[in-house]
């Protein structure tokens, strides 16, 4: 929820969905913005918000969301940004702001279920001079392609920078299973992230993967149709409700590319319907 008072300051308020009297509210520059700044890179489905499955209180949308890779072209930029700034006190600058704002909102937020968002790591001039305008963005390319003032976004590009510098050839691998595969994630450090951005290590959820009552009846669910919301979901076989569809690496023209399976199926009159035992 978002309300304007008449200055045009957006005030961004979180519940907690299991206590509705417990929230967190934090001042975005405009109503017009997600929090905080303007997304420049990100698409409609990463500005949805969805609830880290270790902290329901931090949503997907309170960190800023850096550009993907989908090109060699894109690859190549990334690396070389991570490697130019990777010998600059640019990154230092930004590793002294994170601590500083960290101990900081440890101070202001005791809470330790609100403690995760962390706001005065995006919400201070050091951050809006670099986040807020895309020409900076472009001009200082280590923030178009991670997430700096956040733990984890800060964590990645540590990683990419120190792998360029020091074990050069295990990028070009990783380059060359990427290309391959036609998967522009494939060994990436982004893959380890959580939605909460400041923990640092991601937790894998304790529930089953094969849990069907706990994915059917997740309020933050999706399915292989790109629905989301409470009661959809994508299953597969090997990897259960956790479903990333099964990519066939050998197609031939007429023959499928990917293959997902959900609850939404065919009965045995043709029709599209809701739920398996309705199948036919």
């Amino acid at each position: 929820m978002i309300k304007t008072d008449a200055n045009g300051i957006g005030l961004r308020i979180w519940g907690n969905r299991s206590n509705q009297s417990e929230r967190y509210m934090a001042y975005c520059k405009s109503d017009e913005n997600a929090y905080p700044y303007e997304q420049h890179y990100a698409n409609p489905y990463e500005l949805l918000p969805r609830a880290d499955p270790n902290n329901n209180v931090v949503y997907s949308d309170t960190f800023y969301k850096p550009k993907q890779i989908k090109t060699v072209q894109e690859q190549v930029e990334k690396w070389s940004s991570a490697y130019f700034w990777f010998f600059t006190p640019l990154p230092l600058i930004v590793f002294l702001s994170n601590s500083f704002w960290i101990l900081w909102d440890l101070i202001d937020i005791p809470d330790p279920k609100k403690m995760g968002l962390y706001p005065h790591l995006y919400s201070n001039k050091l951050a809006a001079f670099f986040l807020e305008d895309k020409p900076m963005l472009e001009l200082f390319g280590i923030f178009k392609w991670y997430d700096m003032f956040s733990i984890r976004g800060f964590d990645n590009w540590f990683w990419d920078a120190f792998t360029l510098v020091f074990i050069p050839w295990y990028d070009l691998l990783m380059l060359l299973f990427r290309i391959y595969d036609k998967n522009w994630s494939f060994g990436a450090t982004e893959e380890n992230n959580n939605i909460d951005m400041n923990r640092l290590f991601a937790i894998e959820g304790e529930h089953d993967a094969f849990d069907y009552n706990y994915y059917s009846n997740k309020a933050d669910g999706q399915d292989c149709n790109a629905n989301y919301g409470k009661g959809y979901y994508c299953f597969c076989r090997k990897e259960g409700f956790r479903c990333t569809c099964d990519y066939n690496s050998n197609f031939i023209p007429g023959e499928p590319i990917m293959t997902c399976f959900d609850h939404y199926g065919y009965d045995c009159q043709g029709q599209y319907v809701d739920g398996e035992e309705y199948w036919c």
